[in-house]
């Protein structure tokens, strides 16, 4: 049981890592991210069903804090900056 909760606890603290990254404009990488951790919560869930309902707790505030991104204004201003900045470079 300890190592289950261990699997389940290093996907939001891989998450968060990810995201609190030094020099690395993270906010347009939060909402992919949660969709990421999401998906691996769920796979969680169908493999350790004794913690599932636990797991979803988890799924809900993330979901809940997700459409409070989608929601705000600097998310989409920093989305915004995020795809010009991906324009002005030639990817070729």
């Amino acid at each position: 049981m300890l190592t289950d909760l261990y699997d389940i606890l290093k996907l939001p603290h891989a998450t968060q890592e990810l995201l609190s990254a030094e020099k690395t404009p993270t906010l347009s990488f939060a909402l992919p991210a949660f969709e990421i951790l999401i998906d691996s919560l769920l796979q969680k869930q169908k493999v350790i069903p004794e913690l599932s309902h636990f797991i979803g707790v988890g799924i809900f505030k993330i979901v809940e804090y997700s459409r409070k991104c989608r929601q705000s204004r600097v998310y989409a201003l920093a989305l915004s900056k995020c795809v010009s900045g991906f324009q002005h470079h030639n990817i070729s």
